[in-house]
């Protein structure tokens, strides 16, 4: 069985991204957002699509 991965230790901070489709905004961090901002333009509202494979 092929390994899918080979894990080398490194020096510097790992990112991981985790896409996510959350679009809720909590009260305390809505009422600093302009109204375009609440529109949530920049959302992938097609994330759980692109995402949907075995």
């Amino acid at each position: 069985m092929m390994n899918p991965f080979e894990f080398r230790a490194g020096h510097a901070p790992l990112l991981v991204s985790m896409p996510h489709t959350g679009t809720h905004v909590p009260e305390a961090l809505a009422r600093r957002m302009t109204p375009a901002a609440l529109a949530l333009p920049d959302t992938d509202w097609h994330l759980a699509r692109l995402y949907d494979f075995p």
